[in-house]
């Protein structure tokens, strides 16, 4: 063997030696460091748009609460006089609160009050989804009427298919003004979940945003919950999250929540 093999030898160990340190340090710290980033990045988006979608069934709830507990509604469910309706939900009404409809049950979920109206285009729509007598898996939508005054369950809200698209919603058990009263029913606010809210909370959150139709019972149980950060899954490009407790069309006339 001559030197110069010696020293091509060497110096071929000594370049898998370093490409194996190199390989090494990028495996075990650069990757790792890398990913870490990404992963923040991915909550700090998943948080920024659990923000923006709250802050949309915020404001709906809002308005909802305003209603329910009110001396006025209270009354309407003992003598369903017609100019409580006259006087609270002309087709302006709609168009200032930005809802698409109201509608209020009794404690057997008869609806004594449905109107489905677009405050954008300023018309009225059918609304049969929410006959609760017909479609008795949307009975979900209601809040529970025994719960406690401090409780949650007093209150819900999400998303519902229809047969005019996807809504949000929010319901809450009827009481009067000062929170009194034994629960004589509950009223649901709709809007309609339209192209314009999409991009709204994509400009608030900074993400690429679209929405798709739940069609199938076993489509729901791949969606991850929207809670604001990553919950064991890995990072990826694309998501599906559902915000937590809120409904879902799986089938035709089905609504029940992922919980």
């Amino acid at each position: 063997m001559t030197l110069r093999f010696f020293v091509i030898i060497g110096t071929l160990i000594l370049m898998c030696f370093v490409t194996s340190l190199l390989v090494g340090y990028r495996y075990f710290f650069s990757l790792p460091a890398i990913n870490n980033s990404i992963e923040d990045y991915q909550n700090r988006e998943l948080l920024s748009l659990k923000i923006a979608l709250d802050k949309e069934f915020i404001f709906l709830e809002t308005l909802n609460y305003d209603y329910a507990v009110w001396d006025e509604t209270y009354n309407y469910m003992a003598d369903f006089d017609a100019e409580y309706v006259d006087s609270n939900f002309v087709g302006d009404t709609f168009y200032s609160l930005k809802i698409d409809g109201v509608f209020i049950y009794d404690m057997n979920f008869n609806m004594v009050y449905g109107q489905a109206y677009d405050y954008i285009k300023h018309i009225e729509f059918d609304a049969p989804d929410l006959d609760l007598q017909v479609n008795k898996l949307n009975r979900t939508i209601i809040p529970n009427s025994k719960a406690s005054e401090d409780d949650n369950s007093l209150r819900h809200s999400g998303f519902l298919q229809t047969e005019d698209g996807p809504v949000m919603f929010a319901s809450h058990v009827i009481k009067r003004t000062d929170k009194t009263g034994e629960p004589v029913g509950s009223i649901v606010f709709i809007k309609k979940v339209r192209t314009s809210l999409i991009k709204s909370l994509a400009e608030i959150a900074q993400v690429e945003l679209s929405y798709s139709k739940i069609e199938h019972a076993s489509s729901l149980n791949n969606i991850v919950t929207l809670k604001g950060s990553l919950q064991g899954e890995d990072i990826a490009t694309q998501r599906e999250p559902s915000r937590r407790g809120h409904c879902h069309s799986k089938e035709k006339g089905d609504s029940r929540c992922k919980r």
